[in-house]
């Protein structure tokens, strides 16, 4: 019976593509945005690399509609070392503003609600994908 209660109280918390994007419509104070002078294409697969480069697991993406969901691999000594999140959820969207302009917005979300104090990816993505359209490695 308590295993039982400890399963869906953690899941209680899990982050989903649906819950992103309740994140990003309902709670704008909680996603982070920058507008890039390159085209779509360019933006959506910096964005994509962006996000392999921190090494998070892509669970889903709508490329047509520049949607990435993502969440961190489970590595406890990542967690002990770095203090990055441990089943963190990302969304990045990527949106044409026009053939030249191209606005990124993420939302993170962590997996349960006992992680305290962890790495905010939100900026780390967008200087990210800033610094690889841009022709630098690292931001």
């Amino acid at each position: 019976m308590k295993h039982w209660f400890l399963i869906v109280f953690l899941l209680a918390g899990c982050a989903t593509a649906r819950s992103l994007d309740d994140t990003r419509l309902k709670t704008p104070g909680r996603v982070v945005s920058d507008t890039y002078d390159f085209a779509f294409d360019e933006v959506y697969r910096a964005a994509r690399q962006s996000v392999l480069d921190l090494e998070f697991v892509v669970e889903r993406e709508v490329a047509r509609e520049g949607k990435i969901y993502a969440k961190t691999a489970p590595n406890m000594a990542k967690v002990l070392i770095y203090k990055t999140g441990f089943g963190e959820h990302v969304g990045v969207y990527v949106t044409p503003l026009s053939e030249r302009q191209t606005k990124v917005e993420v939302a993170t979300q962590k997996s349960n609600r006992l992680e305290v104090g962890f790495r905010d990816y939100r900026r780390v993505i967008l200087k990210l994908i800033r610094a690889r359209l841009e022709g630098n490695k690292a931001p």
